[in-house]
């Protein structure tokens, strides 16, 4: 049992109380009884078993928990089925932080409508070290967290919860400026809905939330992305590793419609998308993007960064081995298309591009207002644009934008089977580039080999015939 020591002011003993656990089946047959019989502080501690249940907390601050949470056979065979009656467990009456439920497996939830295994409906309850999987519902397969709820998700297991709506996430569905902190889950093994874990995807939303050492994996949509969605709202994803996830939109990652953002200190990797790769920003969101490894992933545009219409920072990156295999635009390693990009202190290498732009792909959207960039202080290696014959900028491809500032950077080992192994700049526009202290280039295809502005070394492109393996110049052919 529980010891509660009741002392008077002078702290002389007046009390021992002794509260001993209510257990099921021992006490009460099912789960829902003992809630029900139970009050804030209490314990209920159950038994392995199957328990054909949908329970609700109803408002009461109680630990919900299997005889050893951390012991994995435990959870496995402590199982809340809901046996497609309902979802398994609904919080719905203010519970805080202390409401616990852990160590079990959750399953056989059904719902037409929103969260399968979980409703979290303006409530902060705490779930840690349960096995949630198998859960249906036409949004949150997995969880509903609705209507200002602040909830914990740590140490579960999410695997195969299925959203039936092509809007509606697999796992866990944050919407009504609810607040989430997602930490040290595994989510694995879903199939369709708009992504893995989705913030703020209805119309009201500006949710927020933290998502940090989680472990994504082999999900799949067909509807958006791999990973995670956000849209309207504030997140941090940090220190998770992100891998073998497919979608149409993206692989790994989408944030969108004026959202806010950090993505830092990630392994984010062999994710494929159909429309871009690893990490899809747009719809003026203003976004972080720093100290990740982000490799081997592959989109028809940008490989591992796509960023349109927004401001994003790039910041000590490694972005290896991406790859873009459309034939309209490029961007192996990175894509920014309108809005302001800093690309800062990055190695940037053997990423692969079949338009142009095998590092680093640069382009407005048919108008040159469209894009101010700066690129310094990066290894740009060994990155190529190729296989369609016309390909330019192994390194960088730059058109139709605004401005760009290169400088500081060492660029070298690239190749474009057409014209600027190092860096190409289209002629439509003339974009100014500038160097250090805002020194505007010369737009010749023969740069001095003191150039000031960044080091190069061994690029190369197809056409022997003309200048500018390092820096190509359009006007100057």
């Amino acid at each position: 049992g529980t010891y509660k020591i009741t002392m008077d002011e002078d702290k002389e003993l007046i009390a021992i109380f002794i509260e001993t656990p209510i257990t099921v089946p021992g006490d009460y047959e099912t789960i829902q009884e003992a809630i029900d019989a139970s009050k804030d502080g209490d314990k209920i501690i159950v038994s392995p078993g199957t328990y054909k249940e949908n329970i609700n907390f109803s408002g009461k601050n109680i630990i919900l928990t299997s005889t050893d949470p951390l012991d994995k056979d435990i959870v496995i065979s402590t199982i809340i089925d809901g046996d497609n009656n309902g979802p398994v467990v609904t919080f719905e009456n203010n519970e805080t932080e202390d409401a616990v439920l852990e160590g079990f497996t959750i399953t056989g939830g059904s719902n037409s409508h929103y969260g399968g295994g979980f409703i979290i409906d303006g409530s902060s309850p705490t779930i840690q070290d349960n096995l949630i999987r198998e859960n249906s519902a036409s949004r949150g397969g997995g969880a509903l967290v609705n209507n200002q709820a602040n909830p914990t998700f740590e140490r579960n297991l999410f695997e195969a919860n299925i959203a039936s709506s092509s809007r509606g996430s697999t796992a866990l569905y944050v919407v009504n400026e609810s607040e989430v902190t997602v930490i040290q889950n595994t989510f694995k093994d879903h199939v369709d809905g708009i992504g893995v874990i989705a913030i703020g995807v209805s119309t009201t939303s500006n949710c927020s939330a933290l998502i940090q050492g989680n472990i994504i994996k082999n999900n799949t949509t067909d509807n958006g992305v791999g990973g995670i969605t956000v849209m309207g709202s504030d997140v941090t994803i940090t220190s998770n590793q992100i891998f073998d996830n497919e979608g149409t939109s993206g692989g790994a990652i989408a944030i969108s419609r004026e959202s806010t953002g950090e993505i830092k200190e990630n392994e984010i990797s062999d994710n494929t998308g159909e429309d871009y790769g690893a990490i899809v920003v747009d719809e003026e969101c203003i976004v972080y993007i720093k100290d990740n490894l982000i490799s081997h992933n592959q989109g028809e545009i940008g490989g591992g960064i796509a960023a349109m219409d927004s401001l994003v920072e790039i910041l000590d990156n490694e972005i290896t081995n991406n790859s873009s295999t459309g034939t309209n635009f490029g961007g192996g390693g990175i894509l920014i298309r309108e809005g302001n990009a800093t690309i800062d202190g990055n190695e940037i290498k053997y990423n692969t591009a079949t338009n142009s732009g095998g590092g680093i792909y640069l382009r407005g959207h048919g108008n040159p207002d469209d894009a101010i960039v700066l690129i310094r202080n990066n290894i740009i290696d060994g990155n190529s644009a190729q296989d369609d014959g016309s390909s330019c900028g192994g390194g960088i491809y730059i058109g139709n934008i605004v401005e760009a500032t290169i400088y500081g950077n060492t660029i070298s080992f690239n190749m474009a089977d057409h014209f600027g192994g190092g860096i190409y700049v289209v002629e439509l526009g003339e974009v100014p580039i500038y160097g250090r202290r805002g020194a505007l280039w010369d737009r010749v295809n023969c740069p001095p080999e003191d150039e000031e502005h960044n080091t190069y070394g061994e690029n190369k492109h197809g056409n022997d015939d003309y200048e500018g393996r390092n820096v190509f110049f359009a006007e100057n052919m």
